[in-house]
């Protein structure tokens, strides 16, 4: 029986995961931005109890595979603890065989079986938590929307490159696109 911490964990992660258009139940996060890659990586971990969510989150990142940033994940991934980096390898192996994206993972990590293949469901474009997606979609994936999205947030502040360093990118490409934008 998974303890009452694990429980709050995956009613945290439905959450997010339901901002993000998978369908849930649980809803407590519809006034936040849902920063999708450090979701993808700590969820396969969070996901290990409970097979539905970890089928959805394959669903979600089989379908929005080209707005996510495989760089990113990387960066995150090298960071992430390494149970919770191991969990990860093992979802992004298994997206490998599904998408024509280049998920970051070993090549003898053994992916999960195949949940059934997506629905297509339709994105609630208004809903505050898909802003890096839009951005993503405006200006590419990459560094360049995930900095917007995050100076979105940091209204009348001057920002460093150095206070951007939690969003997975190398000091100097960020100072670079705080650097185009200033331009």
């Amino acid at each position: 029986m998974p303890s009452p911490i694990t429980h709050r964990a995956t009613d945290l992660a439905w959450s997010l995961w339901g901002e993000l258009g998978v369908p849930s139940v649980v809803r407590d996060h519809t006034h936040m931005v849902v920063d999708p890659e450090p979701l993808i990586i700590a969820s396969p971990h969070i996901a290990q109890h409970d097979a539905r969510l970890r089928d959805e989150i394959q669903r979600w990142c089989t379908a929005h595979a080209v707005r996510i940033s495989t760089s990113r994940l990387k960066g995150l991934a090298r960071r992430a603890r390494p149970e919770v980096r191991e969990a990860f390898e093992t979802l992004a192996a298994t997206l490998a065989t599904a998408t024509p994206v280049r998920w970051p993972h070993p090549s003898d990590t053994t992916p999960w079986p195949r949940p059934p293949e997506p629905k297509p469901r339709t994105l609630h474009l208004d809903r505050p938590s898909l802003l890096a997606l839009r951005a993503r979609a405006m200006v590419g994936v990459g560094a360049r929307a995930d900095v917007l999205t995050t100076l979105l947030g940091r209204v009348d502040r001057w920002t460093r490159a150095s206070e951007l360093e939690h969003l997975g990118y190398s000091k100097r490409n960020v100072a670079r696109v705080l650097g185009d934008l200033a331009e």
